[in-house]
């Protein structure tokens, strides 16, 4: 017998917003995938909310909405490797957080003083070789989610400034479907 609940959608529920974004960031790492895999080249860029992602993508709004619904389908058939992203701004974050940090570290452990480039390339060099792997891992673990049942695309709208195309894609999560 189907259930006599309502409907409830997570802009309008109790479902967290970090969840909702984190959901939307895997659609959003899924989504520029399937555009990539079939062969939309240029730039591809995207931003996650907690009602969608935005994405800059040479593409048509069809084609986009297409897209999100495939890697959505491919999502939720079990294929979360999609929501990792090498080009992840995440990855760009850690990296910088742990260039940053060993320098200071290394500034700090010196007194204070100067630490001089070779030392500076070397240690910078090494917080690069662990920003990739830290940055996948913590995409996995703290900033996508890649559980998406009763997620669906509602809407996408896309803006054309000059050779850009910017899409808005706006999601919906069921949550009688979690």
């Amino acid at each position: 017998m189907p259930s006599q609940r309502p409907l409830h959608f997570c802009n309008n529920g109790p479902m967290s917003v970090l969840e909702r974004i984190r959901r939307n960031h895997a659609l959003e790492h899924a989504t520029l995938a399937v555009l990539a895999s079939s062969g939309v080249k240029g730039l591809l860029a995207g931003y996650s909310t907690n009602g969608g992602f935005w994405l800059l993508a040479p593409a048509s709004a069809s084609t986009v909405e297409a897209a999100a619904n495939t890697a959505l389908e491919r999502l939720s058939s079990g294929e979360s490797h999609l929501a990792i992203s090498a080009s992840c701004g995440t990855n760009l974050a850690v990296a910088s957080l742990l260039a940053t940090g060993v320098i200071r570290v290394a500034k700090a452990t010196r007194g204070g003083g100067r630490t001089g480039w070779p030392l500076n390339a070397v240690l910078v060099v090494g917080a690069l070789a662990l920003a990739r792997p830290l940055g996948t891992a913590i995409q996995r673990k703290l900033t996508t989610l890649s559980l998406v049942e009763g997620m669906r695309v509602s809407e996408v709208k896309t803006l054309r400034i000059g050779q850009f195309h910017l899409h808005r894609i706006f999601t919906e999560q069921r949550l009688d479907a979690l």
